[in-house]
């Protein structure tokens, strides 16, 4: 495998698919198109595409070693996945509840700019538990 194929599997992979699955999933969302089973696929699909370019370029080679803790990373995928499924359905319920006069979210905004507003919240808390994670011993 060339050098400079090898550096963009190492290094481009991933932002250039979860971008490309994320630019999917909000066309998908103007366009109309079920939020079930599309979103699910192709996050599924992301996933996958990543993992089988990890095997052939893993950015670290001993993170392909097995350390016995396959059973501990789905639990903990689990559990984050569905905590963030179970507390974008409590927010937006609750979003529903509150009288638009009080409301602190920006509702007009287009789509994009509300999407993005979510994401840099939800990736920085996301961030600030991982990095509490390694300080809790």
């Amino acid at each position: 495998m060339s050098t400079s194929l090898r550096f963009a599997i190492r290094w481009l992979s991933y932002p250039l698919v979860f971008g490309s699955c994320t630019a999917f999933m909000i066309w998908a969302l103007y366009a109309g198109v079920p939020y079930w089973p599309t979103t699910p696929i192709v996050a599924a699909a992301g996933l996958l595409l990543i993992a089988g370019l990890e095997r052939i370029q893993p950015f670290r080679r001993a993170w392909l070693e097995d350390h016995q803790d396959t059973l501990t990373d789905l639990l903990h995928m689990l559990v984050n996945l569905s905590v963030i499924q179970f507390t974008a359905e409590f927010l937006a319920k609750l979003g529903d509840a509150v009288p638009a006069s009080v409301r602190l979210f920006p509702i007009e905004s287009p789509l994009w700019l509300q999407l993005l507003l979510v994401a840099a919240v939800l990736d920085s808390s996301l961030y600030m538990m991982h990095r509490i994670s390694h300080r809790v011993h």
